[in-house]
């Protein structure tokens, strides 16, 4: 026969809710900053505003309400032990569990997916082949598809609502929610995955020096770093054991959920933000790297130009590729000058390709 032995005064004075309070708090900051900073650099580059900023939009939202959400949570009882919360906070028990339950879940359904569709609308202005263009809507119909599933299977996880914090109501009865957010994770890494390879044959048909491929490589990299923290989230959730002290263990799940979703925002806003971004960063191949980027998403904003490459723009071009073939950069299409704040007479070219001393000089389509 075993005795249960009474929890000690230190054990029910534990808790976790400075950690996750400072995280939500810094976050909300970062995201905000950088939300801002996206569009401050588009309002200098005169951009139209387009579905990415309506998605990144909705995505600064979301993410805005978890990490506000996670700091409404430790006065619900989130993050102490939940012997000491149902003995000393009986009545916020429905309060916790509808935050905690269907709140923060189906905000991170949300927060999770409209980065990740930004990014790939974004993509969708810069590549201009068949293929990388049936990847980009591919992805895009499987997030939007999995954020739809994941919400409707939140919202009617339990049969009565009420039943995933109350096991005392008659007939309730719920799924497992924790399973659900831990493997729905998986499609989350996967589509990340394809993110990350998705630019990486278009980079390889640029024609330029190694050293600005590597550099535009990192640029689309950038877009792809939150699938170090979905790893994480994911494995968190898979070793936590929620159940065993719910208002607890909650705490690091909703850190991670912040953390997760707060890097596909900023990562996202940093495709966009050159314009602030090199006002603080010197380095020349930056500024030509970010400035091949924001050209190539103009083409669906201000369509092709009609300008044709005159002499000059001829005799510019063959110096620069007798001198710095780092400025020189040979896409698929019309061309577009490069910023003010880009060294030398950088010429982008896009879709078409460009005859240049009786050469041919393919572009992203090789």
């Amino acid at each position: 026969m075993t005795t249960e032995t009474a929890p000690t005064q230190a054990y029910l004075n534990e808790t976790n809710t400075t950690s996750l309070l400072i995280t939500c708090i810094v976050f909300l900051v970062l995201d905000t900053l950088f939300v801002v900073f996206r569009f401050i650099s588009r309002h200098y580059q005169k951009a139209a505003f387009g579905w990415d900023d309506v998605l990144m939009l909705a995505g600064w939202f979301t993410c805005a309400g978890l990490c506000i959400d996670g700091m409404i949570a430790p006065s619900l009882g989130i993050g102490v032990h939940y012997e000491k919360f149902i003995a000393t906070m009986p009545e916020k028990i429905p309060k916790w569990g509808w935050n905690g339950f269907y709140a923060i879940p189906i905000l991170y359904c949300f927060a999770v997916s409209f980065p990740k569709m930004s990014i790939l609308v974004l993509y969708l202005r810069v590549f201009v082949d068949r293929f990388s263009r049936i990847c980009c809507w591919t992805l895009l119909g499987v997030i939007s598809i999995s954020a739809v599933v994941n919400v409707l299977t939140v919202g009617f996880q339990c049969n009565v609502p009420s039943a995933a914090w109350d096991n005392t109501i008659p007939g309730g009865h719920c799924n497992n929610i924790q399973a659900h957010l831990t493997y729905s994770g998986i499609p989350n890494i996967l589509t990340d995955v394809a993110m990350l390879i998705l630019p990486i044959p278009v980079v390889r048909r640029l024609h330029v020096a190694k050293h600005v491929k590597i550099g535009i490589t990192m640029t689309f990299l950038v877009a792809s770093v939150g699938l170090v923290t979905a790893i994480i989230r994911f494995v968190q959730f898979f070793l936590n054991t929620y159940r065993s002290d719910p208002t607890y263990n909650a705490a690091p799940l909703i850190i991670w959920i912040v953390v997760e979703t707060s890097i596909y925002l900023i990562s996202g806003c940093l495709l966009a933000c050159r314009q602030v971004l090199a006002r603080f960063v010197t380095s020349r191949y930056v500024s030509v790297i970010y400035s091949w980027l924001q050209n190539a998403t103009k083409r669906s904003q201000s369509g092709p130009s009609n300008e044709r490459v005159n002499t000059n723009h001829k005799s510019g071009i063959s110096g620069l590729r007798r001198g710095s073939s780092a400025d020189a950069f040979a896409a698929e299409g019309q061309y577009y000058p490069l910023e003010p704040t880009v060294p030398g007479k950088v010429l982008v070219y896009l879709r078409s390709g460009v005859e240049e001393d009786g050469k041919f000089e393919k572009g992203l389509n090789g």
